[in-house]
């Protein structure tokens, strides 16, 4: 069996969440951090159903 779930973005949902966040009331799980040109391998990887926590795609380096 498999469970679809949909979601619409919602600004006071995300800013609440990124407010939980910054004061340490929850933790997101990130499983791998993988660079942009590697975003295939993320999609497969996400399509498993195999990962616990979150695939994060880094678009750049931060400015030094």
């Amino acid at each position: 069996m498999c469970l679809t779930i949909l979601t619409a973005p919602n600004s006071d949902e995300l800013m609440e969440i990124t407010k939980l966040i910054e004061e340490k009331k929850i933790e997101p799980v990130v499983s791998q951090v993988l660079p942009l040109t590697e975003a295939v391998k993320a999609q497969e990887q996400a399509a498993t159903h195999h990962t616990r926590g979150k695939i994060v795609l880094k678009v750049a380096d931060e400015p030094k």
